[in-house]
């Protein structure tokens, strides 16, 4: 294994480790939300509802599908089946999870975006610079993987 291909495998398993952190925080945050005091699903949902992207009423569900999303692309990605198809998802989700930051920033300036939980609630801005950048090295890492014939 030359060494691109073994930095390719370090930003798949990169990738998951993130997935599945900032899916653990939001699960476990013990940040209780203003509106019930409710922990963990409840606080994301709280964030996403004041996000005013998606309904009030679908935020619990979206904060659990974000949830079980994550964890499901984190593990796909650390056991290595189909890495180019695990980065691909990644990718997308990355960029997806951007244009919806980008539309909260713009919609009402949110300042944090709860994306991993009370461990990182540093601003919007942030968040999306980090997705920016994992997301150009999952297109480094899928080039890796392409060029090498790797499915």
């Amino acid at each position: 294994m030359n060494r691109a291909r073994l930095v390719a495998e370090f930003v798949r398993i990169a990738l998951g480790v993130v997935f599945l952190v900032a899916a653990n925080e939001k699960f476990f945050t013990t940040q209780p939300n203003p509106a019930d005091g409710t922990t963990g699903v409840g606080t994301f949902a709280a964030i996403i509802s004041r996000h005013s992207i998606i309904p009030e009423a679908l935020s619990l569900q979206a904060a659990r599908s974000t949830l079980a999303f994550e964890c499901v692309l984190g593990m796909w990605l650390l056991v290595g089946w189909r890495p180019v198809a695990a980065v691909r998802v990644a990718l997308a989700s990355l960029v997806t999870f951007s244009l919806y930051l980008a539309g909260v920033y713009l919609r009402n300036g949110e300042p944090t975006c709860g994306c991993f939980g009370v461990l990182h609630a540093d601003s919007l801005a942030w968040s999306i610079a980090v997705n920016l950048t994992l997301g150009a090295l999952s297109v480094w890492a899928l080039l890796v993987f392409r060029r090498q014939a790797i499915s």
